[in-house]
């Protein structure tokens, strides 16, 4: 046997060998193993968007607090200086007043 046959056969066999791994890794779909461990993936992907979610929540109820806080502040501001203009507009129909 020629040194390329020798090779061609050792290829050959380290091809077959990597589809069989490859075959291997496809029936794997639930679980996965990473020694010593093993994970069970779709457990642990729900308990990851639950914690995705509730901390989604979190954030966004705080959000709408600062909104609503912000809101009431500019509401606050806001009449203040409407009451300004009307004290301002008072005192002015005053002095016009006086002068006619």
């Amino acid at each position: 046997m020629r040194h390329s046959e020798v090779s061609n056969d050792n290829n050959m066999q380290i091809i077959e060998e990597m589809h069989q791994m490859a075959a291997d890794d496809i029936e794997i779909t639930r679980t996965v193993k990473v020694t010593p461990y093993v994970v069970n993936m779709a457990a642990s992907s729900e308990e990851f968007n639950k914690h995705v979610s509730d901390c989604n929540l979190d954030f966004k109820e705080n959000v709408m607090r600062k909104v609503q806080t912000i809101k009431l502040k500019d509401t606050a501001d806001l009449n203040k200086k409407v009451e300004e203009l009307k004290i301002q507009e008072a005192s002015e129909l005053q002095y016009l007043n006086k002068e006619y």
